[in-house]
Order: structure tokens, then sequence, then C-alpha cells
């Protein structure tokens, strides 16, 4: 469940406050996910954090990380996980290396709103906007 300044965890019998450092990713979170590995995937206000289960690992907005405000992400099948933010555009994490996607969407470059990001199996990324429409982009194609 996500809650205004935190994640909470039902672990079948009793909720759990997960929050690694307090406020580290503000006071609204815009998106989560699953990874391959288990792990879960947050977007904040602050930035992205990754929980395994027993630790976070932080990326600070604009810090060790591109400036990827007000993002949406989803994980792929190779175990990419895809950030889109109006501001930065499409970026994939591979645990190591930010790779940016430079996009041309509906009647802007980049600026766009977007409601939905989806990976399909086949590495497909899905990006959803209530103005522009449904737009499928193949990395590396």
């Amino acid at each position: 469940t996500i809650l205004e300044g935190g994640v909470v965890r039902f672990d079948g019998e009793n909720w759990r406050e997960v929050n690694g450092r307090e406020g580290f990713l503000g006071n609204a979170l815009f998106d989560m996910a699953k990874g391959l590995d288990g792990s879960l995937w947050f977007a904040g206000e602050k930035g992205f954090a990754n929980y395994d289960g027993e630790r976070w690992s932080f990326y600070e907005r604009g810090v060790n990380y591109p400036d990827l405000a007000d993002g949406y992400l989803a994980v792929g099948p190779q175990g990419l996980v895809w950030f889109y933010s109006p501001e930065t555009g499409l970026t994939s994490f591979d645990s190591e290396v930010f790779t940016d996607y430079h996009l041309e969407l509906g009647n802007s470059t980049n600026a766009w709103v977007l409601w939905q990001i989806l990976v399909d199996q086949e590495g497909m990324v899905w990006l959803g906007s209530p103005g522009e429409g449904l737009y499928a982009i193949h990395p590396g194609e």
C-alpha cells in the first residue's frame, strides 16, 4: 500500500511501515513496480528507491542519477528498470548505467504527460497518455 509520505507492508498478520530513511521519497509517491528478483522499485518526488526485502538502495534526484522528477517506472523482462519523466523523457537502468532515449511523441519532444508505462515480454516499452494516446517503443530499433 502506498500512503502519503510512506509505504506500508502487510505480511498476512501485521502492518509495518517500510521507509528506509525517514521522508526520503518525500510526501508523494508516483509509482511502484516489482523487479525480476522480487525487489520493489518506488518512484517518489525526491527520487527512486529499491527495496530488496532487507535493504534500501536510493537514487536521489539530480545526485546519483539524472533528474527524473515526477516519474513513472516499469521493469522489463531482461531486468532493465524503465523510468519516464516529462523533464527527461525515457531512461533505462541496468543496475549500473542509466541510458537516455530521445523521444518525439505527439506534438512535443520529451515534455509529455504520461499516465502509464509498461514493458511487455519482448521488451517493447509502452507509454500511455490521456492527451497523446498510446506509443510503443522498441529500444535499439
